[in-house]
Formats: C-alpha cells, structure tokens, sequence
C-alpha cells in the first residue's frame, strides 16, 4: 500500500486529487491539509509520498519542504505544477538537502498522475514528458545544447549525482560525464556552480515569471 498526504492552499483541489488517486486500490491518502504539520499521520504512519499542489505562492511551497526537512520527514515530494519553475525553486531553495522526486503539471491525465505516484514510489523519480525539455528549452534556446544536454542540465540543478543520472537515463556513467564536459564547454563554465551561475546571470528565470 502507497501512503500519500496531499498539501495544497485550496481545500476543493485537494479533495479531487483525494477521490480521484484513492481510486486505485493500493493508493491510500492519508490525510489532504494546507499545512503538513496539521496532517493526521494515523499510528506515526509516515506517508510515502508528499503530493504537493504548487500556486503563484512559492513560499508556501518552501514552507512545506523547510518543515518536512526539519522534521526530517522521509517522503518522498512530488510537486504538481501549472508553472515551468523547477530551476527557480531549485535556486531558491538550495540550501535544502532535500531532494525533489517528481515535476508534473495539473493538466496531467489521471493514468499518468497514478503512473507518476507508482514510479516514484519504486523508483524514486518521475518528470512528466512534457515537463522534461520545456523548461530547459525555452531557457536555453540559443546555446546549441542537444534535448539530451538540456535533461541532463536539469538533473544536475535538482542536484542529482553523475550515477544517479545515468541510473535513470539507462546510459552509463562515462556518457554522462562527456554530455556534462560538452554542456560547460558550450556554456563557457568550469564547474556545475559556473553553468547555474551562467544561467542566473543571462537573467532568465524571475520569481515573477509564470510559464504554462
């Protein structure tokens, strides 16, 4: 059975999320709250899976992530999203050791909104196809970074390792280190620190920026 606690600002949205995952079988919410600290975790049942619905209030959100960090609550986070704005967050919210398991957007399908809750319970990570490029796309348009280039980019702003990348893109270790020489060779940069500095400095995410 996959436990999962629903966060969300908005009280109908939470409860269709509820009705609508615990139609599967082996899915049980545990608790839909504003805040995670009020969610009735029956018996100390810590939930699997954190579902998160993002609004234009990232400090919500990062309160929410602050908290299960400091309770070191270990969930794992999906964050349901109308807004392209995981690098944002990312830069935001980096001093937070804690890693983001899933970026989908509200639009999604309910097949793939219980795919995505399943994955990351088995697997740990899930982005939703349409999320995967779009962000790195539509940032880095003119660098010449391939789509594979730009997914890697990702992963590596969500502060995930050579291996763990290459675990989850079924390509070896050696081949993620040759996209990765490839991408700061493109971006003029060092290190990992120099490309998201590269990025952050062209100016082109803002915490006022709403993509959809």
């Amino acid at each position: 059975m996959i436990n999962v606690i629903i966060l969300g600002l908005y009280p109908l949205e939470r409860k269709a999320l509820s009705i609508l995952i615990e139609k599967e079988s082996d899915i049980h919410i545990i608790d839909d709250v504003k805040n995670i600290e009020d969610a009735n975790m029956l018996n100390n049942i810590i939930p699997d899976i954190i579902l998160i619905t993002v609004s234009k209030s990232y400090n919500y959100c990062f309160r929410q992530i602050q908290y299960i960090e400091n309770k070191k609550i270990k969930s794992k986070i999906i964050l349901l999203t109308s807004y392209l704005d995981g690098l944002y967050l990312y830069n935001k919210y980096n001093k937070l050791k804690i890693t983001i398991n899933g970026y989908i957007f509200k639009n999604i399908g309910q097949n793939e909104l219980i795919r995505a809750i399943k994955t990351i319970y088995n697997k740990g990570f899930y982005m939703q196809d349409e999320v995967k490029f779009k962000k790195l796309e539509k940032y880095l348009g003119d660098t010449n970074l391939t789509k594979r280039e730009m997914e890697i980019l990702f992963y590596i702003f969500n502060g995930y390792k050579n291996k763990q990348i290459a675990d989850i893109l079924y390509i070896s270790e050696n081949t993620v280190k040759n996209h990765i020489y490839n991408i700061y060779k493109k971006l003029n940069a060092k290190n990992k620190v120099e490309a998201i500095d590269r990025i952050l400095d062209s100016k082109i995410i803002s915490d006022k920026e709403n993509i959809i």
